[in-house]
């Protein structure tokens, strides 16, 4: 768009450049006119027609609107309107599209673009199986199935449907298809019946409007009211399209064939507090799946259960119903439950099969009693001498009772008495062991003979750490005892005496060979085991116990095996070791990145773990893991011990290791922690050794690490303002004026390889005259991407506390606030957490003073920079009068009739030949009772509006500078304002 123009501009050159703009802008005004005529003379009407709506007749409800022909060119009185219609007649199939172009003359030459798009397309369907059909089978594989679209034959077969009675609710299945129009117009479908049989095919609707590239679903219901097979055809005509699709539709009728397996229920006698199961069958020969449902007539009696009550059965298949009797009150019961079946995908509540089920059962009592029983107590029986007892079963109840005696399974007897024989069940005799008791009567179990007695109190041994013997020594030694007393009367007379006779075989030591056990009593035999040479040995001993067990009379063997090894650890997987640290092949390798402080590294080739920036009284620690692989416990001792390659001197304390000893157990690990805290800034060396005790006899397994830590401490230093080795940094503010504010920034980085926290804080600003601040408090807006952490503390704006990363820059912001004429002084102080060597200030230093008349958004120019610009302006002048070249302004200076006071800058930076800019400042009197009047001087290239005002006290004025340049150049040049007072009368 055009410039604005300019106002209030009393010079002929600001009428020059005004008359300039105004010139171009009107030659590309009539341009665009002629282009636009030309446009609308070549309109090609090939694919579209526009005709004029001027008149309209209204009659009643209908409306007419009489076309006609197109005009290039007509006349709009003021208030009138224009209608037009836009006919599309494609002859062709695609996308048209076309351009009007609408001028309006003699105003300001605008022409609006009149975009018409148009779509060409027949209306047509995806007839896609897959995507007509919900599903699709290639053939049909059995009679019985759900409703599919079957690939070989091109048919959609509803499957078998059931004929009922007319009383009956008929059984219909319904299926959708699914249409999607594939053309970029509306279709219109039309579906049809080519035999339209009733009754059999029914169409919920027969014709579907389906927008473009959408889809629309026609359902189809299929029935049948008698037994075979029926077909139809299903035409689908699309309007504006000849083409016609056709699916076959297929149905079958078949009959109703549910059986349920006995409907009579009978549970017989069952015993009261006893359980008894039944189950009955459902069988469904129909082709289709039914829901059924079992309830009872009347209230069904507690003790009758049945599950499921409710089921669904696939065609072709049976059900199984489970009924429970659970007798707890004695008498009997009768139920009667009637059975239901339902269509499954139906919302029909009548049945369309229903049997009647009767269910009884009676729950009867017996009152037995066993006497001289619980236990049988035979006493002490000895070996081959049988004995025998009886008792009697009483019963007491209505009803004859059937008994059966039997022993109970061996694990069973195993949890009441160990170590029982093995044909314990043919040692015991009971007799009779199973008959029938009458009502009221008692029977006798005559005699219980038992050939062998109970191993309760056969003689036991209990043997630890089992380990092979000599089984002739120990049969010598059995041989020589003479003892034949039996158990028991040896427990009661006399106490058993202790043997203390070894037995040597091999690796074992089996520390007592004989004893006697009374009854009821648990011996111990200790077997040591010391072997000398690493592998498997094996070794047997026998045990004899007199007046034992037949089997047991030749002795029991016993076989002692032992596999020695020696304790060892892992010491060659360092990956596994150290894998809680970073591990290279060379510490040259590791690439360290800036967001970590303290880390430790492990280098493979040096076998050496470097401990990494580590702050001086700063503590970090690592671990590393042994693993013991093997089947024994190992002893690790850990050591620490001086470098011999390492001229630096050992600090014992500045490494640690815990735990120093540890015993790993088999198949495990365990962790060991090594701390390293720096006391001095330098490299500390030291040595890890690892011991793994082995037997006395053999050298102890040694593997040692290098370790090496790094002491270091966070480093700052200023980056601006730029300061050398021997000078402080100086922040200078120059001059202020009086309740205005100044900033200035200072840039400084962290140069050290750890992160770094820096404390800034002012000082010597006993009027807080100066405050500190981060770019985000001065700039909401700020998007620099630097996240530093600038924390504020109980100091307010005065400290602040930042975090750096190594390598991260950080500029602040230093606010100064005067209040009064004057000079002043400042300290920044940066304190580096950490690190006691810094000691880094920035000194602060402002003059201020207090002027009536200010410019406000332009910067001050120091005096030294108002010389340069003065000289640069005496050469530039120089230069216009040798080459009659006009300049550009990047400077203003103010002026007044007295002296200069203020130099303020105006710099428009990079500008364009012949294109406008402007820039606005205020111009502020500052006094109480004087008005201003002021005057810009004239400039070849700059314009002030207005160029000639007055102030009144107290007030402001805007002022925009335009400047423009007609030839490339660049400038530096002064301008100078003339400022007149005057008393308020």
């Amino acid at each position: 768009m055009r410039e604005p123009t300019l106002a209030g501009i009393d010079s002929s050159r600001a009428n020059a450049l005004d008359n300039q703009e105004n010139h171009v802008e009107k030659a590309k005004r009539r341009k665009r006119s002629r282009l636009a005529g030309k446009t609308a003379d070549a309109v090609s009407l090939n694919a579209s027609t526009i005709g004029s709506k001027d008149t309209v007749e209204s009659n009643n409800a209908n409306t007419t609107m009489l076309e006609e022909t197109l005009k290039p060119r007509w006349i709009l009185q003021s208030g009138e309107s224009q209608k037009f219609k836009i006919r599309y007649q494609p002859e062709e199939m695609g996308t048209h599209r076309h351009t009007y172009a609408l001028s309006v003359i003699d105003g300001d030459d605008i022409t609006y673009e009149i975009n018409v798009s148009g779509i060409a397309d027949v209306p047509g369907l995806d007839m896609n199986p897959n995507v007509v059909f919900s599903k699709v089978e290639e053939s049909k594989i059995a009679e019985i199935h759900d409703p599919a679209y079957f690939s070989d034959t091109g048919a959609y077969d509803f499957g078998s449907l059931l004929v009922f009675r007319k009383d009956k609710s008929e059984h219909r299945r319904e299926a959708e298809f699914k249409f999607r129009n594939v053309s970029k117009v509306d279709a219109e479908v039309c579906f049809y019946l080519e035999e339209n049989i009733p009754d059999i095919f029914i169409l919920e609707e027969e014709k579907l409007h389906i927008p473009a590239g959408q889809r629309g679903s026609l359902k189809i219901s299929a029935g049948v009211t008698k037994l075979g097979s029926f077909t139809d055809k299903l035409h689908i005509c699309v309007t504006n399209n000849p083409h016609v699709d056709t699916i076959q539709l297929r149905c079958s009728g078949s009959k109703l064939d549910i059986e349920l397996e006995d409907k009579q229920v009978s549970f017989g006698q069952v015993l009261l507090y006893r359980r008894d199961f039944l189950t009955r069958a459902i069988r469904n020969r129909s082709p289709v799946q039914i829901l059924w449902r079992l309830m009872p007539d009347e209230s069904l009696d507690p003790q009758i259960s049945f599950a499921p009550i409710s089921g669904i059965v696939k065609a072709g298949s049976d059900q199984e119903i489970e009924f429970c009797y659970h007798a707890s009150k004695v008498g009997a019961v009768d139920a009667s439950l009637t059975f239901d079946a339902f269509f499954i995908d139906e919302n029909d509540v009548e049945s369309i099969f229903t049997e009647s089920l009767s269910l009884s059962g009676e729950t009867y009592d017996v009152a037995v009693d066993i006497n001289h029983v619980n236990p049988i107590d035979l006493k002490y029986v000895k070996v081959g001498c049988p004995t025998s007892a009886n008792f009697t079963i009483s019963n007491r109840g209505n009803y004859e009772v059937k008994y059966v005696i039997l022993l109970d399974e061996p694990d069973k007897l195993a949890m009441i008495a160990q170590d029982l024989p093995a044909k314990l069940k043919e040692n015991i005799e009971i007799s009779p062991a199973s008959g029938f008791i009458e009502s009221q009567k008692e029977a006798t179990v005559q005699k219980t003979p038992i050939e062998h007695p109970s191993v309760t109190y056969m003689t036991q041994i209990k043997k630890e750490n089992i380990i092979q013997k000599d089984s002739d020594k120990m049969t010598d030694n059995l041989d020589s005892k003479d003892k034949k007393q039996s158990p028991i009367e040896s427990s009661s007379t006399k106490k058993i005496p202790e043997f203390t006779t070894k037995l040597q075989v091999g690796p074992f030591t089996v520390t007592k060979t004989e004893g006697d056990v009374a009854p009821g009593i648990v011996d111990t035999v200790t077997i040591e085991c010391y072997p000398e040479f690493v592998g498997s040995q094996e070794e047997q001993i026998l045990i004899f116990v007199p007046d034992s067990v037949p089997e047991d009379r030749s002795g029991k063997l016993v076989t002692l095996s032992v596999n020695s090894c020696l304790p060892s650890v892992d010491l060659y997987n360092l990956d596994a070791m150290f894998r809680e640290n970073y591990i290279v092949n060379r510490i040259q390798d590791f690439i360290c990145p800036k967001e970590i402080d303290a880390h430790t590294v492990f280098a493979r080739q040096e076998r050496r773990l470097y401990f990494r920036h580590i702050k001086v009284y700063h503590t970090h620690t690592t671990y590393f893991e042994l693993y013991n692989r093997n089947v024994i416990p190992a002893n690790v001792e850990i050591t620490l011990y001086k470098e011999s390659s390492s001229p630096v001197i050992f600090q014992p304390d500045a490494f640690v290791v815990a735990p120093d000893k540890q015993s790993i157990p088999p198949m495990s690990q365990k962790k060991f922690a090594v701390t390293f805290k720096p006391t001095l800034l330098e490299t500390s060396h030291a040595v890890l050794g690892i011991e793994v005790e082995q037997p006395s006899h053999l050298k102890d397994e040694k593997f040692s690490v290098k370790l090496t830590g790094q002491a270091c401490v966070p480093e700052v230093t200023i980056v601006e303002p730029p300061n050398g080795k021997r000078e402080r940094a100086v922040l200078n503010f120059g001059r202020t004026l009086v309740n205005d504010t100044d900033t200035k920034s200072f840039v400084f980085q962290n140069v050290g390889v750890v992160s770094a926290k820096v404390i800034v804080e002012i000082y010597e600003d006993p009027k807080c005259l100066f405050t500190i601040g981060s770019h985000d408090d001065n700039d909401e807006d700020s998007t620099d991407g630097r996240d530093y952490g600038a924390e504020r503390t109980l100091g307010g704006n005065r400290c602040l506390v930042v975090h750096l990363t190594p390598g991260q820059t950080v500029s602040l912001d230093v606010k100064f606030s005067p209040r009064e004429v004057g000079k002043y002084v400042g300290l920044v102080r940066l304190f580096v957490a950490d690190n006691p060597y810094e000691n880094l200030t920035i000194d602060l230093k402002a003059e201020v003073y207090a002027e009536l008349i200010v410019l406000e958004g332009l910067k001050l120019v120091s005096a030294k920079s108002t010389v340069v610009v003065n000289e640069r302006r005496e050469s530039n002048f120089r230069l216009r009068r040798s080459s009659s070249r006009s300049d550009s302004v990047t400077g203003v200076s103010l002026s007044t009739a007295l002296p200069v006071s203020l130099t303020y800058k105006l710099e428009y930076g990079c500008c364009f030949v012949n294109k406008i800019y402007r820039k606005s400042f205020k111009i502020t009197n500052k006094s109480a009772d004087r008005h201003l009047r002021f005057q810009w001087g004239a400039h070849p290239n700059v314009v002030f509006t207005p160029s000639i005002g007055h102030l009144k006290s107290s007030t402001c004025k805007e002022i925009i500078a335009t400047f423009l340049s007609s030839e490339p150049a660049s400038y530096v040049d002064v301008i100078r304002s003339n400022l007149y007072w005057s008393v308020m009368q």
